[in-house]
């Protein structure tokens, strides 16, 4: 009996952790607020954009993964914490794009690795932060039953899948040198460029041939993607 009292509350104790809340924020660089930044929550998939004053509102919880960008200023990620909701406003600060030099790195050693050396047979798998996460959550018995049961397995699992979309969505920005393709090309308005990435970071098969990073098949889907885009939102 006392068991499951325990786990009851370890239960609810996750959910309320877990609910989303409105979290009012505010975009600024170099003091001063910047317009038209677009906030994307990857848990939960809403998206605002900021007004004339930096200000946004939007649904999150604790742990929830924020996209914030603008054609002019670096991508940034933000990881949503429990102080966030106590500031009114929370303030995020962006940094001005610079202008990029060509530069040539050139690595002598990048053949030397683990397995030319003979230590391991082939290459070691890399783990993500999220799924490092999820095999530490399932690395006992104990563990494992009380986080399925607290919902934070589904939850890591989710962290996962947000990190995927992530990787994503930071290659289809890399694509071109700036958002001229998706406008004149996709004819996808210039404020609505963000929301198109992200709706495109959902289609497989554009994920599957931005991996094998073949342009030519990757403009053809983003055509397709783009039509599919337009009609919704029409």
């Amino acid at each position: 009996m006392r068991i499951s009292v325990i786990l009851l509350l370890v239960i609810n104790y996750s959910f309320a952790q877990n609910a989303d809340r409105p979290l009012f924020g505010k975009i600024v660089s170099d003091g001063r607020p910047v317009a038209g930044v677009d906030i994307v929550n990857l848990v939960n998939e809403k998206s605002v954009l900021t007004d004339q004053k930096g200000e946004f509102r939007i649904a999150a919880s604790e742990d929830d993964l924020l996209i914030i960008s603008h054609p002019e200023y670096e991508y940034l990620r933000h990881s949503v914490d429990a102080t966030d909701f106590e500031e009114t406003p929370m303030v995020i600060t962006l940094t001005k794009k610079a202008i990029e030099l060509e530069e040539t790195v050139v690595n002598a050693y990048a053949h030397i690795n683990a397995v030319s050396l003979g230590i391991l047979s082939k290459p070691a798998k890399s783990y993500t932060p999220a799924e490092r996460r999820l095999y530490g959550a399932q690395s006992g018995p104990l563990d494992a039953v009380l986080n399925m049961l607290s919902g934070k397995t589904d939850m890591l699992k989710k962290e996962i899948e947000v990190e995927k979309k992530e990787r994503l969505l930071e290659r289809l920005s890399k694509l071109f040198e700036d958002d001229t393709y998706y406008v004149e090309n996709l004819k996808i308005a210039p404020d609505r460029v963000s929301a198109f990435k992200y709706f495109a970071a959902d289609d497989l098969e554009l994920a599957k041939v931005i991996h094998e990073k073949n342009l030519d098949l990757i403009k053809f889907h983003l055509g397709r993607v783009a039509e599919s885009f337009l009609d919704q939102n029409r």
